[in-house]
């Protein structure tokens, strides 16, 4: 795991946030046409290494340091994208339980699944719509089913290719942690991640 500056990364992401507000139509309609969206899926398909950028501890970004952890995503099709090795540290860290999250750190690491909507084809823009992640977790003697759940639809949940420095930059937002189909989420707030990767093949 290495460090990463606050400062370095805000910069890095203010100059995609912008597009990040007009991803989406209030419509519903695809805000592009179909050869655009192709043009899109075509400039980012791939196979990416790279680093999830993450705060240490309980903490907003600007008020601790950040850590990274290596991570692999797929784009193999025009509507997902699959992160083979997502690692659990980033998702477990603001857990309010500390059972809970130590039966979470064990996991290690996780595929996520995401579906993919392109928004825009110059730079190639797509929405970033994870699916929930379950687990059978023993702890305390019992196996509960807890459920990882992320925005989706989402402006700030969005992935974004820099054609200058040959990177995609993308985010994406844990929003509740679940125990047993319950409807209290077990996080203090919503996590947010950022992933930066190159392409490989």
């Amino acid at each position: 795991m290495k460090k990463l500056s606050f400062l370095s990364l805000a910069l890095m992401f203010m100059s995609v946030f912008s597009l990040s507000s007009c991803l989406g139509n209030d419509d519903g309609e695809d805000p592009i046409t179909p050869e655009e969206h192709q043009a899109a899926f075509a400039a980012v398909q791939g196979i990416y290494s790279g680093k999830v950028v993450f705060t240490k501890g309980d903490n907003d970004w600007g008020t601790a340091a950040t850590d990274t952890m290596d991570v692999r995503w797929d784009i193999s099709t025009d509507s997902t994208l699959i992160i083979s090795n997502f690692p659990m540290e980033p998702l477990a860290q603001s857990v309010n339980d500390s059972t809970l999250k130590r039966a979470l750190m064990s996991v290690g690491t996780t595929q996520v699944k995401c579906q993919t909507y392109y928004t825009k084809s110059t730079p190639p823009t797509f929405l970033l719509n994870p699916y929930n992640l379950t687990f059978d977790l023993t702890y305390d003697g019992i196996t509960h089913k807890v459920n990882v759940y992320f925005y989706v639809y989402n402006s700030y949940s969005f992935g974004y290719y820099s054609s200058e420095k040959k990177q995609l930059l993308m985010q994406l937002v844990e929003a509740s942690v679940t125990v047993d189909e319950s409807q209290t989420s077990m996080l203090n707030r919503s996590v947010f991640m950022k992933l930066i990767g190159e392409r490989k093949l």
